[in-house]
């Protein structure tokens, strides 16, 4: 699967005069294939040495993983975290054990900032989009592991005083 994922990589599809698709030719010849000469995601998101980017927060930056962090205190307790889970157990905590290392994760990010957190751990790669609190959002890799920790997001009630002037609305249940 690597191997496909990175063959993929290395070649783009050249659109093709007078196709709409650039991949599809109506005469049934094969699409032309050229070799990808840069990177296929925008440098401005990648790139965060004065370049603008568009991460959520102006302190957030890309660690040395390339994941995004907001928090250089959270990373280091997550970093902190694992090495401690890992060493765990005379040095034989079983790595393949996700699980204990989300608790861990949480219960050493929720110690530390005494804010509630959620973790996530998984042995491949993914990609979230979350709400977090404040600027508690951070991933890193370590081991092929990746680990997202983020500041659980508080619901925010709205001012009783701004719907004050709207009836209450009741639901009636009818039967016919």
């Amino acid at each position: 699967m690597r191997n496909l994922l990175v063959a993929l990589c290395l070649f783009v599809v050249v659109k093709a005069e007078g196709t709409e698709s650039g991949g599809y030719q109506p005469n049934g010849a094969a699409p032309t294939y050229q070799a990808a000469t840069a990177a296929p995601i925008d440098a401005k998101v990648v790139d965060n040495y004065g370049v603008s980017n568009d991460f959520p927060l102006p302190g957030c930056y890309l660690n040395d993983a390339g994941y995004l962090c907001c928090n250089k205190e959270q990373e280091m307790v997550m970093h902190k975290a694992y090495d401690n889970i890992t060493s765990s157990r005379g040095g034989k905590f079983k790595k393949c054990n996700i699980h204990q290392i989300s608790v861990k994760l949480q219960e050493d990010l929720q110690n530390h900032f005494k804010a509630d957190f959620e973790a996530v751990t998984a042995v491949g790669d993914f990609a979230s989009k979350n709400y977090f609190s404040q600027d508690y959002i951070c991933k890193i890799k370590r081991d092929d592991m990746y680990m997202l920790g983020f500041g659980t997001p508080q619901r925010v009630k709205p001012s009783p005083e701004k719907y004050a002037d709207r009836p209450p609305q009741f639901v009636l249940n009818t039967f016919v």
